[in-house]
């Protein structure tokens, strides 16, 4: 906590400088000091996932319930699921991906087991 709390908000936040927190509220967007620290805390494996992996939370939503992936290149893939409407109002065109730019190795491995694992698949559309 001695290294945390310099760098989390005075108020509204899950965890407080006190070490309390607000369990409705939730962190979208993190400092570049406070995602180190979280990172540096919670070793190796969370450095590569947390530094350079900022997703908005729409696209976090759908990444985190598979609905998008993430080629090694940093092309968007949408899932074949996916509701293309509700994509497009979230400004993700599903006839045109969009491309993030290149991920670190680490960031790469997970990405392969999102893909394998977690990305929705359609058995009718894949046969």
């Amino acid at each position: 906590m001695d290294v945390l709390a310099p760098l989390l908000p005075d108020v509204y936040a899950p965890l407080q400088r006190n070490g309390y927190g607000l369990q409705g509220v939730y962190l979208t967007r993190l400092s570049d000091s406070l995602a180190g620290a979280l990172a540096d805390l919670l070793g190796a494996e969370a450095r590569d996932l947390i530094r350079g992996t900022r997703l908005t939370p729409n696209a976090d939503h759908l990444f985190d319930r598979g609905f998008i992936g993430f080629e090694d290149n940093g092309e968007v893939l949408i899932s074949p699921v996916a509701h293309k409407d509700s994509l497009a109002r979230l400004g993700l065109n599903p006839n045109r991906p969009m491309n993030v730019g290149q991920f670190s190795e680490g960031q790469r491995r997970y990405l392969e087991f999102h893909r394998d694992s977690v990305l929705l698949r359609s058995r009718f559309l894949e046969e």
